[in-house]
């Protein structure tokens, strides 16, 4: 699962090409847009990428919680 802060708002997604089309909808850079899905693709759990406008986190996601 995927948390994203990007130009102020937070965005919350299971799959890395929801989350590369929010960046995209967001920046509106094609290229940031493939850049992003390789970076997510090769995420780890409890990983932050930092961004000059943009936070993502990758985190497992608490069944307990839903």
């Amino acid at each position: 699962m995927f948390m994203m802060t990007i130009n102020g708002r937070t965005y919350r997604c299971n799959d890395i090409e929801t989350a590369a089309d929010i960046i995209f909808g967001e920046t509106g850079d094609e290229e940031n847009y493939e850049r992003m899905q390789y970076i997510m693709g090769n995420m780890k759990t409890d990983e932050l990428f930092h961004g000059k406008r943009l936070v993502i986190q990758c985190y497992e996601e608490d069944s307990d919680n839903e």
